[in-house]
C-alpha cells in the first residue's frame, strides 16, 4: 500500500479576505486536508461549531492543496443526535471560484 511521504500537522492556510488559519493535517501527495473537531454538546454545535466548520470549508476549499477535505468529528459520548444528517448535509462536491473539491464529514462513533 502506498502512503504519502509527508503528513504535515498544523499547516497554515493562505489568508482569504484577511482571515487565515491552520488546518490540522495536510497530505500533500494526495492533496487532502484533514480538520479534527470534538463534539461536546448540541448547544456548542448550534452556537459555534457548525458555523466554524462551514467557514473552514469555504476557506480551505480555496487552497490549491485541497482536492479533498475531511472533517472528522469525534463524539466520545455518542450524544450527537443529528450526526447522520450533518454528514449528509455537509459532505458534497463543492465549487469555489474555479476550484472543485470534495468534502467528507464523518462523525464517529455513532450510536
Amino acid at each position: 500500500m502506498w502512503y504519502p511521504k509527508a503528513v504535515k500537522p498544523e499547516e497554515p492556510i493562505p489568508t482569504v479576505g484577511g482571515k487565515g488559519g491552520r488546518v490540522d493535517f495536510v497530505l500533500d501527495g494526495l492533496k487532502w486536508l484533514i480538520e479534527l473537531k470534538v463534539f461536546r454538546d448540541e448547544t456548542d454545535w448550534k452556537a459555534t461549531m457548525f458555523s466554524d466548520i462551514t467557514s473552514k470549508i469555504e476557506r480551505y476549499g480555496k487552497d490549491p492543496r485541497c482536492d479533498v477535505l475531511f472533517v472528522l468529528i469525534y463524539d466520545p459520548n455518542r450524544a450527537f443526535r443529528s450526526a447522520v444528517a450533518v454528514e449528509h448535509e455537509l459532505s458534497a462536491e463543492r465549487t469555489i471560484g474555479d476550484r472543485k473539491f470534495r468534502v467528507h464529514v464523518i462523525v464517529t462513533p455513532q450510536a
